[in-house]
């Protein structure tokens, strides 16, 4: 509730004239930013998003980043590029890196799917979360330090080799994932069991975490807009030369 309640303030707030306002005004400046949150929305579940909680952080943040473009164009129109350094545009960007990230948390949090997979021969495939796993077999490598069993495992026609180590001088053995991002999602494979004695099966476990890579770009946009943030506007300065220079001049000469 926290979240959603800074995400729709975020949009809120920049419209906010100082002093007061009218009713008229208020919805002529979230007229937009409603509609992309509302198309956000729309978008989301198009794309299969379902339960309330991410499909209203979806929202919200696209009401969120309307309201950050909205005062983002309105700043160019006004002062040309000169209008995207300052600390209400660098603001305006860190807002939307905020929206980007609260995406990004909700849905990789609500989305996250796992699965369990035995394989008994290679060749033997399996579908999961639109993604295409084909065990191609197992391989045995002896390092000096361990012993290391790596399983093959096609996934949409790239090979991955998440690995059993098993070390000389202690019977535990430790999992080495592997691990695949895209803009898509996140997808780690492990291995929770190697054929032993009396058995041929190779279990390997999947999940699937869409959006994990949004969190490092709202983080970067994020850091974009405190770069901006810290440009300085230049239009105080100009204001404040103009009337130092108006100062000094004589009386009724106009600099």
């Amino acid at each position: 509730p926290i979240g959603f309640a800074l995400l729709f303030l975020m949009a809120v707030a920049p419209a906010l004239p100082w002093g007061g306002t009218t009713g008229a005004t208020m919805a002529e400046r979230m007229r937009w930013p409603a509609v992309a949150g509302a198309a956000s929305m729309v978008l989301a579940v198009g794309l299969g998003s379902r339960g309330w909680a991410p499909t209203l952080a979806v929202g919200l943040a696209g009401f969120s980043i309307g309201g950050a473009v909205r005062q983002l164009r309105m700043a160019v129109l006004t002062r040309g590029l000169r209008g995207l350094v300052g600390r209400s545009s660098g603001g305006m960007v860190v807002h939307i890196g905020v929206a980007v990230v609260a995406v990004a948390f909700a849905c990789s949090s609500a989305f996250i799917r796992q699965a369990e997979f035995r394989f008994d021969r290679p060749g033997e495939r399996a579908v999961f979360a639109g993604h295409e796993l084909v065990f191609e077999g197992l391989t045995t490598v002896e390092l000096s330090e361990k012993t290391e069993i790596r399983v093959s495992v096609r996934v949409d026609g790239r090979i991955y080799l998440p690995a059993i180590s098993t070390f000389p001088f202690g019977g535990q053995t430790i999992g080495t994932p592997a691990t695949r991002s895209t803009i898509r999602d996140d997808l780690q494979l492990a291995v929770l069991a190697v054929p032993g004695e009396g058995s041929t099966t190779t279990v390997v476990r999947v999940t699937v975490q869409p959006l994990v890579v949004w969190l490092w770009v709202g983080g970067a946009v994020m850091a974009l807009g405190t770069a901006l943030a810290a440009v300085p506007a230049g239009g105080g300065r100009r204001r404040r030369a103009s009337g130092e220079a108006s100062e000094g001049s004589p009386e009724g000469v106009t600099v």
